[in-house]
């Protein structure tokens, strides 16, 4: 092996053991050198008194030109950024939403088919900004630009700390 070949890997081996020392000592989570776990942008929180109308809808704008919507009892959806399900009250969410057309408010559950919804929870995996517009029947449509919040930064991370965002749907100002 040439003089080098060996002080090339003697330093590659030096600046490895640097990195996986700092990684060691990552205040990111308790784990040792790893990213915190990925987060939705949002949780959004949508309820109306007495209850949300079939066919409430919110439309999700993020991305530049991206959007996906959810309509309350709509047809499924295979959303893959706005996760969303309708539930009789907010205690009833998960902590996560399932993306991917799985709809707790179709499905059989002691609630469901006897109180209608008066909630609906999402999910936003935006990775950032996002523009939400909601449409109820006999409600003012709701629209609105949220903000994300990135986490603090660690080398290689770029993880969002989630937004909790809660929007009541009122009869009081309805015009549209």
């Amino acid at each position: 092996m040439s003089q080098r070949v060996a002080v090339g890997l003697a330093l590659l081996g030096l600046a490895l053991s640097g990195a996986l020392e700092a990684c060691k000592h990552s205040p990111h989570d308790g784990t040792l050198g790893m990213c915190p776990q990925p987060a939705p942008a949002f949780r959004l929180t949508l309820w109306a008194q007495p209850a949300l109308p079939l066919g409430a809808s919110l439309r999700v704008g993020f991305g530049g030109a991206q959007t996906e919507s959810y309509e309350l009892g709509g047809r499924e959806g295979h959303n893959e950024t706005a996760c969303c399900a309708a539930f009789v009250d907010a205690s009833g969410a998960p902590e996560r939403i399932a993306c991917g057309g799985t709809r707790p408010d179709t499905a059989a559950s002691s609630d469901a088919g006897r109180t209608p919804a008066r909630v609906i929870v999402c999910d936003l995996w935006t990775d950032g900004a996002a523009e939400i517009v909601v449409r109820a029947k006999g409600f003012p449509t709701l629209k609105e630009s949220l903000v994300a919040q990135r986490a603090a930064e660690m080398e290689g991370c770029h993880t969002l700390v989630t937004v909790d965002v809660q929007r009541a749907l009122s009869h009081t100002d309805a015009g549209d």
